[in-house]
C-alpha cells in the first residue's frame, strides 16, 4: 500500500485545488509543491466535506513541468497519531481543461472516497 502520488503539473501556471473528505476518521493530505515548504491540510466528515479550496502557481522551472507530492493519512484516535491511506490517481483532459485526480482508502470500508483530491488547471494544446 501506497500512501504517496507525483502529481505532473505545468511549469509556472495557476492551479484550482481542491479536497474533500467522506470518513468518520480524521484525514490528512501533505502537499509538497518544489521549492516550497510542505503544505498541511486536515478534514473529517462525511457527504463531500471541503477541507481544501485553494488556487497555487507552479515554480517555473525551466522544464514545463513540475512534480507535485501529495500524502495521505488517516487517524482513528482525533489526529493524534496518523497511518498511511492506500491512494490511487487518475487524470482528464478535455480541450483546455486538464485535471488530476487523487482518492485514498482508510481501510474501513474499501470505498476509495475517504479523502479525494483534484488539481485543475486551463490551458490549451
Amino acid at each position: 500500500m501506497t500512501s504517496t502520488a507525483t502529481v505532473t503539473l505545468p511549469a509556472g501556471h495557476t492551479v484550482y485545488m481542491q479536497g474533500v473528505t467522506n470518513a468518520a476518521y480524521h484525514q490528512k493530505a501533505t502537499v509538497t509543491i518544489p521549492g516550497q515548504p510542505a503544505q498541511v491540510f486536515t478534514g473529517q466528515g462525511e457527504g463531500n466535506k471541503s477541507f481544501i479550496n485553494q488556487n497555487f502557481t507552479t515554480p517555473s522551472d525551466g522544464s514545463g513541468s513540475v512534480s507535485v507530492t501529495v500524502e495521505i493519512q488517516n487517524s482513528n484516535n482525533g489526529g493524534r497519531t496518523w497511518n498511511p491511506s492506500s491512494v490511487s490517481q487518475g487524470q482528464y483532459s478535455l480541450m483546455g481543461f486538464n485535471a488530476q485526480y487523487i482518492v485514498s482508502e482508510d481501510g474501513v470500508d474499501h470505498d476509495y472516497n475517504d479523502c479525494a483530491l483534484s488539481f485543475v488547471w486551463w490551458m490549451l494544446p
